[in-house]
Parts: structure tokens; sequence; C-alpha cells
């Protein structure tokens, strides 16, 4: 296994098709019915593993660029400042920036998250009996039995946090019972899937690569498909009234939602993102009861789905590049004439008639015992 710049390169490339072609999926009502919800999550985790493993697997084949390529790798490597050793190409340019720009995004997501932490620590648990009662209803396994339940009015939406020590967050407003079962229901279902990992792997992806606008889909799509994961684990438990209950909560979330929510880094909400497409689609998959049905391809489209994901590490491009000639062929037979340098600021360019573009050498002597004998020109102007 390998990784290269160009290996990244197809993953990014990759990644962005999968993103929308899940985004494209999950907007079509029909396709959901179909195909029921697994083969859109799965094209999702797709993107995310294809982004955060940008590798040449032993099977992927080399397509050799003659011409795009090599341009594009000597223009990288065109010399723009030099301080003693240190010498600025465009290609270190963007590296830098890069690097420096995704250590800015993640220090900002750091800031965000221990702040977040530091004020859960610091809440007290909430002293209703109630909420205990009905979260042990909700959870009867007890894997939230240890889960602390805060009640503070910064928090827009109910919401769950946590990965060793899990920690439900709800609204200061009036919950019934009913109320409170869906909640525990849908973020016990968070909780017990480990849904935070796969929202803070496409943050992470995110930031990795935080130049490409393309993705920044990637963790909407992922907490929207999330939430439809958790729904469907909530209808499984609940009879058809107490599924519309369980709606009336969403709605009357919704309502509560409309003011600022501080309490939002590293959680899963029920409904932080009051977006109506995405609301219509919750409430649509559960009123036409779609969590219900069987879906006979599924299998079909999961294995389609791996089969895709498989073949994005296939082909990987790279630009066309010749060994040393010592190392091809003898020395008493190389065809020297059909080779040449063209001279540049630092150092010198190695073709091959009539423009293949070979590799930049810092001086023609590189071509060990020949370089005397090949032709060095100025330019490419001269050479035609």
């Amino acid at each position: 296994m390998y990784l290269t710049v160009y290996s990244i390169a197809v993953a990014v490339f990759w990644a962005t098709v999968f993103t929308k072609l899940a985004a494209s999926f999950r907007k079509r009502i029909q396709d959901l019915r179909y195909f029921s919800l697994y083969p859109f999550m799965l094209v999702l985790f797709f993107s995310t593993l294809r982004i955060l493993f940008p590798l040449e697997l032993p099977y992927t084949y080399i397509v050799e660029s003659w011409k795009i390529l090599p341009w594009i790798q000597g223009f990288s490597r065109i010399q723009l400042v030099s301080f003693g050793f240190v010498t600025i190409t465009p290609g270190v340019l963007f590296l830098t920036v890069w690097i420096l720009g995704a250590a800015v995004v993640f220090c900002r997501h750091m800031q965000n998250h221990i702040r977040f932490h530091r004020l859960l620590h610091s809440l007290p648990a909430a002293s209703d009996s109630r909420l205990q009662r009905m979260l042990a209803e909700a959870d009867p396994q007890g894997k939230l039995a240890k889960a602390k339940v805060i009640v503070h009015e910064a928090v827009a939406s109910p919401a769950l946090s946590g990965f060793l020590r899990p920690v439900i967050i709800l609204p200061d407003m009036y919950f019934d019972d009913e109320e409170l079962l869906g909640i525990f229901l849908h973020e016990s279902a968070h909780f017990k899937s480990r849904h935070i990992f796969a929202k803070l792997a496409a943050e992470l992806a995110c930031i990795c690569f935080w130049w490409n606008p393309l993705l920044k889909e990637l963790p909407e799509e992922i907490s929207h498909a999330l939430e439809l994961h958790s729904d469907k684990a909530v209808c499984k438990k609940l009879d058809k009234k107490q599924q519309l209950k369980y709606l009336s909560v969403i709605l009357k979330v919704l309502r509560n939602a409309s003011r600022p929510d501080s309490l939002k880094a590293a959680s899963l909400s029920l409904a932080d993102r009051p977006d109506k497409r995405n609301m219509e689609q919750r409430f649509q998959m559960i009123l036409e009861d779609h969590y219900q049905k069987k879906h006979k391809p599924y299998c079909f489209a999961t294995l389609l789905a791996l089969l895709v994901f498989l073949l994005s590490y296939a082909v990987i491009p790279q630009p066309y590049s010749e060994p040393p000639l010592e190392e091809t062929v003898p020395l008493d037979s190389v065809p020297v004439s059909d080779y040449f340098f063209v001279e540049t600021e630092n150092g010198y360019d190695f073709y091959r008639y009539p423009d293949y573009y070979i590799d930049h050498l810092d001086h023609p002597s590189q071509i060990y015992g020949l370089w005397h004998t090949i032709k060095i020109y100025k330019n490419l102007e001269e050479v035609n």
C-alpha cells in the first residue's frame, strides 16, 4: 500500500462523487422506499472511508499521463524563492497552506469541543426521578444506566454526548412521560449504534480537506442519515399512536429550536437543524410506515455500493517518467540523440524528442556518463 499525492487526489474525487450520489439518492423518497435506508448510509460510510484512507492498493492499476500531469508536476517544482537550503515552489506553498489551514480548523473544533465538555461537567444532573424512570423504560438493557441527564435553558433540542460516559441534555421545557419515552429511545439509539464516531469521522474528513467546498455536504448528510436511523429504531419500539406522539415531540422541539443553541458541539440532537426538507422527509418516512416495510433489493444495492467502492481504488493516474538511462539499457547502446536538455532558472529539464517531459535535473551530469553527448537548448522554441 502506498500513499502519494495522486492517490490523495483520486480519493478526494471519489469521496466527492460518493457524497453527491448519496445526497441525490437520499432526496428521492421513492429510492428510500424501494432500497431502504442502509444503502444510503453505506455510501456515506464509503465516502468517509475513501477520503480517510487515500491509498494505492495491491490491485491498483497505474495509468501514465504523458502531458497534463507532467506539466502539473513541472509547474509544482518551479522555484519561486530560495533561502539557503530552503526552496519555495508552488507545490511546497500549497502543501504549507493546506497543513496550516487544517491545523487552524482542527484547533477551532477542539476549542469548541473542550468548552462544550467543560460546561457539561460543570452542570449538575437533573434531580427529577421521573427522568431516570423513563430512561430505564427506554433502555431496559441498562446501557444508559449511568448516563447523566442534564436540563439546561441553553439547549434548544434534546441531545446526546459522550463515548464511554454518555450525557443526555434536555431543554428547560416540560415533557410528559410518552414524550420523554420517545426522546430517550431516540438518544439511546444514537448511543447504542455509536453514531458519534460517524459524525466525528465526517468532521475529520472535512478538516483534512477544508479547501474542497464540495465535501461540505458530507457532515450534513451523515447527520441527517443518523437521525433517520434513530427514527427507525424508535419506530420499532413504538406503536402507531406512540409514533404520532413522537412526531409531536419533534414539532415541539422545532418550535423551541428557533432560538440559538449554545450546546451543539460533539453532540447528536433530536432536531438541531430545522431544515424543512429534511424534517418533511423524517415525518414522511414515519407516517407512511416505510421503516416497517421489507426491502428485497437491499442486498443487491449493498453489493453494488461495495463493488463501486472497491473499483474506486482500481485506477490511479500518475505522470509518465523514465528511470535513469543507465538502468534501462547498456550505456554503449543508449540512443542519446533521442534526448535533450532545456535550460531553466534553477537547472535543466530533461526531454525526449519531440516534447515529452521526463524530469527536472539540477545538473546534466545526473545522467551519468552521457550528459556531455546530449544537446542543451535555451528553450523549447529553439528545439522546434
